[in-house]
């Protein structure tokens, strides 16, 4: 596992199964969140 800096402008093949990204703001994703996505994208797909 390699651990690499947030930046922008990779490729998918950059990424590698197992890389870390550290990113300088976290976020949790909630129930809530999906809840709000599904009803932006009436997406009811579990």
């Amino acid at each position: 596992m390699t651990v690499h800096p947030a930046v922008m402008g990779r490729f998918y093949e950059d990424f590698v199964i197992g890389d870390t990204f550290q990113h300088p703001i976290g976020r949790t994703v909630l129930e809530t969140d999906n809840s709000w996505f599904t009803m932006l994208t009436l997406n009811t797909n579990q």
